[in-house]
Formats: structure tokens, C-alpha cells, sequence
């Protein structure tokens, strides 16, 4: 037996007093009883700390906590293993002594759902007296999509004794109208968790965010936003959007929550405490879409290598942390049943190991671009944002039939072809691996051998989503990425795609001219031989450019 929870500071005679609880009964028919009552709110008041107790059906005690004099934490919980419920099997009953505002606290309401608790019952006390108890629990799936219900007040006298009654049909009720099993839903059930310093940053990261999760197969089935400069140090969003994504979750009875922003690992360990769900964020994301989608042999060591040093720093006194990482969407594709095994030592082996084959394979592609400079045949490299149409583009240029879908990253390994021009004139195009915004330095890896091809192109053709909203944003990410890589003294055409994606066409027109832009379809045949015209005119000087980028 022991106190959970501050017991600093208490006197001996206290410390026997609040383990004596242990012994405590309480009837079965009844979910206080008055003795307990009066006992939690002599002692609670004597102590000066609000005292919480865990009750099982058999009105047995199973732990006893402590709090400061407005707030207690709920002890760990150990769900009753002869219970065959959807239930937890226990009621959580605490005292309230700071007064304030009459009803139910707003953080016992979040235990009792996240934790899926018999019943929460409140005591406010009132001159070492429990004045009132207050008592809710959680509702079945109804129309009105209502969680818990939250009676009225009453006093110990007027105990209701309806507590095995009230159990049993509600466990009848949950069994009846239990949602369908993962097995059966195949697709994991997605949350996702978005903060933005504006309304349009937050628009774009949580439409972004969006279709990576659908790219990785995730079903999204809620969303929690919130304005803000930058995440919380400790939860990422803060306390009250923090409460509200653990309703989202129990609501939509989510197996995982995404987040836009990286999670260090203590933050995984802070929202675990707070959200009873699987937590990845945007780099396991991006990293599930590269193991599902690498196909090639260097595409396969690139996402492993990219994939260990995300893990690497988060394998310090992690086992709760690592668990939080593990299986489905954001798991870990690729890299066997092994990881939990592996110690630090052997994970740099490995690390070091990859990044050896990752140089052999830089010094072939280093002899391949020789021998193609000998030849003095110009190349043209497609870039731009992820799933901006660059490999449809791609496609319609050279005649090829790469596969290209409307998703995000649907490309992650390079593609050479040759591109007719008029006459005799040849050029080399490559379609590469769509960028991304705040793309986190564990990824560079993926992107190594695109990076490499820009570096040796005569002429980049930026391609963007002119049907975007945020398509500007885009173009600057783009062009802060190829900054960053010393690439801004290649020529580059700016080519607006999708313009055939506005209801009015004639909206086109105006904002490519604002984005100093080439509007076109990628599968308007008119259009692609302006594009080719254009590259051409780049790279042989035969007419007055256009478009710059």
C-alpha cells in the first residue's frame, strides 16, 4: 500500500490516517458510501490537498492519491482483469476544496473518458463536511453525439443506490453499439494535431497535413488546430486545445494522432500521459509514405538510413517513448522485428554501414554524369513542391508512362529521358522528388540523389500547383530549398500546372502573371509544346525567354 501522488510535508499521523483507506469498504449497491464520504472530506480538509480514491466493483480500495489544494493527478491504473467489460471496472471519487465554480471539474470529465471510468464522483467539502457530491459517467453512442452525462448534486444522505443497475446496462449498451474492429476497418483512424502563427498558415499546414495522411492510408477523423507562434515546449498545443484532442480521440475512437510538428521525446512522453492513443509526427509520416513508396535499391538504403537517425536520438531511457513509435502508419516499414533490441552501439554500426553503401552509390552516379557532360548533351531537371504534376509533365514531354498519381510524393526515385527537340537538338530531362516545407534534416538523405542531378542541370523547370491556395508559399519553399543548396545561379522556367482546375479560367490568367509564371495543363498537348518551345528557346538561346523563376 501506498500514497500516489505529494505526500511531502505530511505529518506521520496524517500518513497512517490516508493509508488507513485501504481498509474502507464501500457496499455494492452504493458508489460512496456516507462513512468514506465524510472520512475523504475531514481528512482533505485537515491535510489542506484535495484526496482522490480508485474503487473497484467490489468496493474494495485500490489506490489512494494526494494533489495540492486545486489540482490532483489520477494514480497509475490497473484495469480489473476479472471485469469483462468495456469498462474500466473502477470509480474515481476526490474531494474539492478551493470552491469556485458549482458543477463537475472540466479535468475530472477528461479522466473519465479518457480512461474509460465507471464513474467520476466529486465531493465539494464544506466545513470538513462533504456539502455535495457530484457524480458522471460516460454515455453510449446517441444522436445528440453527447460523451458523459453529469447529474445533478446531492447530498450524502441522498445517496442514490443504483450503481450495479446503472453498470450493467451500460456496458449492455456500449457491447450493442461498439464501434467495428481495427481488423475490419483495416485503415488506422487518424487525428490530427495542427498549429499555424495565421489563419492561412494553419489552412495550408492542416490541408497539407491532410493528404500525407491520406497518402500513408490513414482514415482522418478529426482535426484539432489551434494559432499559435510556435509549439508548446512540453505538449505542443496548449492545455486547453490539449483536452480537446483527448475528446476528439475517445470521440472518434481514433487508434493514432498526427502531428504537423516534430516531437522531441519528451513531448512524447508529456502527451502520452494526456492521450491514451499512438502519437507520430510529420517526419514518421513522411518517412511511412518513403518505406511504402521506395522502390529501388539506393531508394530503400536512403529511407532505412533516414529512418535510424530519426530513431537514433530517441533510443536514450526510452521504452515508453519507443512505444509511442511503434506499428502501423508512422512505424516501422522496412526495418524488421529487431529495433526495441538494438542497443546505441549497434545503431551506429548500422547508421555508418548505410552511409558507406550510400557513398558507393554516389561515385557510380558521379562516372554516369562524367561520361553524360563528354557528350555536351544539355540537361533539364522538372522540380518543384510535392505533387505539383511534374511527373505527368514529365510523362507528356518525353512520351514515357511513369506512373504519376495525384499524391503526395508518388515519386521518390529518379527518372532520365530523352527530350526531342526540333531538328537534331536532344536534351536529358529528369523528373526528381518533390519538395516539401521545413523538411527535416534526417530526410536530406532521401533527397541526396536529386539534389546531386540539380547540381550538374543546365536549365530547372520549377513546376507548380497553380490550383493551390498556397501555391505561393510553395514556390518560396522551393526556391528557399534550392537556395540553401547553392543552386540559385542555375536558369530556371517557372511553369504554373492545373490551370485548367479554375471554375473560371480567366482566374488563371492574372495570378500566374503575379507569380511571373507559365500557366498550363500538363495534359493539354498545346500547352506541353509551349513548354517545350520554352526550354528549348533556355537552353539554345532562340528566342526572347519568359517566366522567369
Amino acid at each position: 500500500m501506498k500514497i500516489h501522488g505529494r505526500t511531502l510535508g505530511l505529518k506521520k499521523s496524517q500518513t497512517r490516517a490516508v493509508l488507513r483507506l485501504y481498509h474502507r469498504r464501500v457496499p455494492a449497491e452504493e458508489p460512496v458510501s456516507v462513512r468514506l464520504a465524510r472520512e475523504l472530506a475531514s481528512l482533505s480538509s485537515e491535510i489542506g490537498r484535495r484526496l482522490g480514491v480508485l474503487v473497484d466493483r467490489r468496493g474494495r480500495i485500490r489506490r489512494v492519491a494526494l494533489g495540492a489544494a486545486d489540482r490532483i493527478e489520477l494514480p497509475p491504473l490497473e484495469r480489473e482483469s476479472e471485469v469483462d467489460s468495456r469498462l474500466a471496472g473502477l470509480r474515481w471519487i476526490t474531494t474539492r476544496i478551493d470552491g469556485g465554480i458549482d458543477g463537475i471539474l472540466r479535468a475530472e470529465i477528461s479522466r473519465l473518458i479518457r480512461h474509460r471510468l465507471d464513474m467520476i464522483l466529486q465531493l465539494d467539502v464544506e466545513d470538513e463536511e462533504p456539502a455535495r457530491i457530484w457524480r458522471a459517467h460516460i454515455l453510449p453512442p446517441n444522436p445528440e453525439n453527447r460523451l458523459v452525462e453529469v447529474g445533478e448534486p446531492f447530498r450524502p444522505h441522498e445517496l442514490p443506490a443504483d450503481f450495479p443497475e446503472l453498470m450493467k446496462a451500460l456496458e449492455d449498451e456500449l457491447e450493442r453499439k461498439a464501434p467495428v474492429s481495427r481488423s475490419v476497418r483495416e485503415r488506422e483512424r487518424a487525428v490530427l494535431a495542427v498549429i499555424g502563427p495565421d489563419g492561412l498558415a494553419l489552412e495550408t499546414a492542416q490541408a497539407e497535413l491532410l493528404e500525407l495522411a491520406k497518402t500513408s492510408g490513414a482514415q482522418v477523423v478529426g482535426v484539432v488546430s489551434q494559432r499559435r507562434e510556435r509549439p508548446d515546449g512540453r505538449t505542443v498545443l496548449g492545455r486547453g486545445k490539449l483536452e480537446q484532442l483527448g475528446l476528439s480521440v475517445l470521440r472518434a475512437r481514433a487508434d493514432l494522432v498526427i502531428f504537423d510538428s516534430e516531437l522531441s521525446p519528451s513531448q512524447v512522453r508529456n502527451l502520452g500521459d494526456a492521450i491514451d492513443c499512438k502519437l507520430i509526427d510529420r517526419t514518421q509520416l513522411i518517412l511511412d509514405i518513403f518505406a511504402q513508396r521506395a522502390a529501388t535499391h539506393d531508394g530503400k538504403l536512403a529511407v532505412e538510413l533516414a529512418r535510424w537517425k530519426y530513431l537514433m536520438p530517441r533510443l536514450v531511457g526510452g521504452g515508453k517513448v519507443l512505444s509511442r513509435l511503434g506499428g502501423g502508419i508512422g512505424g516501422n516499414r522496412g526495418l524488421g522485428e529487431t529495433k526495441l533490441e538494438l542497443d546505441r552501439r549497434r545503431i551506429s554500426d548500422r547508421i555508418r554501414h548505410l552511409e558507406s553503401r550510400m557513398e558507393r552509390s554516389v561515385v557510380q552516379r558521379n562516372t554516369l554524369r562524367a561520361k553524360r557532360r563528354r557528350s555536351e548533351v544539355p540537361v533539364v531537371a522538372l522540380v518543384g513542391y510535392t505533387n505539383a504534376g511534374k511527373s505527368t509533365l514529365f510523362n507528356q514531354l518525353t512520351g514515357s508512362s511513369r506512373e504519376a498519381r495525384s499524391q503526395m510524393f508518388s515519386t521518390l526515385e529518379l527518372a532520365k529521358r530523352r527530350l526531342e527537340l526540333t531538328g537534331s537538338r536532344v536534351a536529358v530531362v529528369t523528373d526528381t522528388v518533390g519538395f516539401i516545407r521545413d523538411l527535416p534534416p534526417n530526410l536530406q538523405s532521401v533527397f541526396r540523389a536529386t539534389l546531386e542531378e540539380l547540381h550538374e542541370a543546365d536549365l530547372l523547370v520549377h513546376v507548380a500547383d497553380l490550383s493551390r491556395p498556397g501555391v505561393a508559399r510553395q514556390i518560396d519553399t522551393v526556391r528557399a530549398l534550392l537556395t540553401e543548396t547553392d543552386l540559385e545561379g542555375v536558369p530556371r522556367l517557372l511553369v504554373l500546372n492545373k490551370a485548367d482546375r479554375f471554375e473560371d479560367p480567366s482566374e488563371a490568367v492574372p495570378l500566374a502573371i503575379a507569380l511571373d509564371g507559365m500557366p498550363i495543363s500538363a495534359l493539354d498537348p498545346g500547352d506541353v509544346r509551349g513548354v517545350l518551345d520554352e526550354i528549348e528557346a533556355r537552353l539554345f538561346g532562340d528566342q526572347r525567354p519568359r517566366g522567369n523563376d
